[in-house]
């Protein structure tokens, strides 16, 4: 449970969660995650903030963890953390497969974590910044899964016309 809370507000992928320490996170004012740049995707060393609450269950999911072993237990589950996941949603009764068709596994963590930046309205660049896309338009056009809950929404934030006298174009 916490690698996958941990995964789903921070937006890390399998290996670099596979690769974490105690020694990866810092805790306080400004809690964070640091991913080494050998274990990066992109090969660049990147710290990255964690929400509040999140660093503090991770602190105790850590707890006395060795400095330098892995928090997740390392080795070679990322490779399969997805059949790890589909035990997972069957015990909480969730289908593997979403309404659309499409698998649920490790890897559309990340892509919950992006849509979400996105349904909270936060700006494609830093979005684009936390998910450590090299392009937005990876951000936008392919980790981004926004419906037509998502439209409606978009319209509640129009202004109310109805109490609001119409004025015509020439106006």
């Amino acid at each position: 449970a916490m690698l996958y809370r941990l995964v789903l507000s921070s937006g890390l992928r399998a290996h670099e969660l596979a690769t974490l320490t105690p020694c990866s996170f810092t805790f306080g004012e400004a809690p964070t995650v640091t991913v080494e740049a050998k274990n990066a995707k992109n090969r660049k060393r990147e710290t990255l903030p964690l929400l509040p609450d999140v660093a503090e269950a991770v602190r105790a999911y850590v707890g006395i963890r060795p400095a330098n072993e892995p928090v997740f237990g390392g080795g070679s589950w990322p490779s399969h953390g997805g059949r790890m996941l589909r035990v997972d949603l069957a015990a909480a009764g969730i289908p593997y497969r979403d309404e659309t068709g499409q698998v649920v596994d490790l890897h559309a963590l990340r892509h919950t974590f992006v849509t979400n930046l996105a349904r909270a309205g936060v700006p494609p660049q830093i979005a684009q910044r936390l998910a450590r896309h090299s392009d937005v338009r990876l951000t936008l056009g392919v980790y981004t899964h926004l419906g037509l809950v998502d439209l409606a929404g978009a319209l509640t934030k129009l202004p109310d016309l109805s109490t609001s006298p119409l004025k015509s174009p020439a106006a």
